[in-house]
């Protein structure tokens, strides 16, 4: 043992002790010199566990993610540095306990999955404790990022919720995520992206409307003409079943949706709602009749789809998802229109019948909501835009009848 004793890595020792002897090593953590005794005997695969250990010590410190009662929980050292077990909880362990909570809870499958799909967002921040989760880290997770701000706002939420845990546990004073101010690192310095989807209204032209339908497939034209004259989300289309269709009255019923590969109800009471059918959107479904009426299922049922709901497991419905990635991407490409995502065809349907004139607490029952008020949210501009036509218009008529009037015979 003498020989290996001389070949100790540095900051390995070998420990006498009552019944024998044992491993310690040393390192320096929050400028206190530690010791810590591993109840190994000093054999040579022994000392190069703990001299592969003490370099993971060392790596964790300088990468400020050491978690003192993690790698040794019955240490004395977790009181002199204020540590407890539950104090040197990560992130992530916070996370999964939230997801935990959820599904005790008994939360819907899709905020579950909407949960787990934040959790991963902020997977850089997961190995870090949350007593070390400070404003400086979270500033450069921001800028870091890349997100709008309404992305960064919802991951935020969504941890401030989780992490509120942490401060039951005594592990923190305040709520790490309260320690920043996020319209700080993002208003100023992501104008580019301050919307998202639902909020950056760019309605297509009708002459983009017609160009889109010259480059849709025999399985896809049904589909597109169909959300451009009716407003439905993506969601509600998928979800489309003939029995909600009623072709003689020109009207279709909205009463589910396909959220996260899930198919569920509105969220909200105006969520379910009719819909009057113009003669395009007539069309669309009159077309669409050959292709899965005889199924009674779904409307965009799946193509060669058996006449069952179930087909080799899953629902034989047109996948909103697939149908954006694979297909709405390769129509705008080959109509030479810049990408814009699905959910304009619900815009242009809005913004084509403010320019009309409809009345905005019919629209609104259209496309879902409870007032007219998240239409002026989404489409203000245009409101204002075609009031104030209208408004030069009847001044138009109105000097024009006056100087009638006035017009010497």
């Amino acid at each position: 043992m003498g020989k290996e004793r001389r070949l100790l890595p540095r900051g390995v020792t070998i420990r006498a002790n009552k019944n024998g002897e044992s491993i310690q090593i040393a390192f320096t953590y929050s400028g206190m010199r530690c010791r810590e005794v591993l109840p190994l005997p000093p054999t040579r695969k022994n000392i190069n566990f703990a001299s592969n250990l003490l370099g993971e010590v060392k790596g964790a410190i300088e990468r400020g993610i050491f978690q003192y009662a993690k790698y040794f929980p019955n240490s004395p050292k977790l009181k002199l540095f204020g540590e407890t077990v539950n104090a040197n909880k990560t992130v992530k362990e916070y996370l999964d306990d939230y997801q935990q909570d959820a599904i005790k809870r008994g939360l819907s499958p899709s905020t579950l999955v909407g949960y787990q799909k934040l959790k991963s967002s902020v997977s850089e921040l997961h190995d870090l404790p949350v007593k070390l989760l400070t404003a400086s880290k979270l500033k450069q997770f921001v800028k870091a990022s890349g997100n709008s701000p309404k992305t960064l706002r919802n991951k935020f939420s969504y941890m401030r919720s989780a992490l509120a845990e942490a401060i039951t546990d005594g592990v923190v004073e305040i709520n790490p995520i309260d320690t920043i101010k996020l319209s700080n690192y993002t208003q100023k310095n992501n104008k580019v992206n301050l919307k998202d989807e639902h909020d950056d209204v760019q309605p297509f032209s009708p002459q983009e409307i017609e160009n889109i339908y010259a480059h849709c497939r025999a399985d896809e034209i049904n589909i597109v003409r169909l959300a451009f004259n009716t407003g439905l989300r993506s969601s509600e289309w998928s979800s489309l079943k003939w029995d909600n269709v009623d072709l003689d009255n020109r009207q279709l019923h909205v009463r589910t949706a396909i959220v996260h590969g899930i198919e569920k109800g509105p969220k909200s009471r105006s969520g379910k709602r009719t819909i009057p059918l113009n003669d395009e959107a007539l069309k669309a479904l009159r077309d669409q009749m050959a292709h899965s009426y005889l199924m009674r299922g779904y409307v965009f049922a799946k193509r060669n789809a058996a006449p069952v709901q179930l087909l080799n497991g899953e629902l034989n419905r047109v996948d909103p998802d697939s149908f954006r990635k694979h297909r709405w991407t390769r129509i705008l490409s080959d109509a030479g229109i810049p990408y814009r995502y699905p959910y304009q065809m619900r815009h242009s349907f809005a913004t084509r019948y403010i320019s009309e004139g409809i009345n905005t607490w019919q629209l609104a029952n259209w496309m879902g909501h409870s007032s007219p008020e998240m239409l002026y949210k989404h489409y203000g501009s245009f409101i204002e835009a075609y009031e104030k036509k209208n408004e030069q218009k009847d001044t138009s008529i109105a000097l024009a009848a006056n100087f009638k009037n006035n017009t010497p015979p």
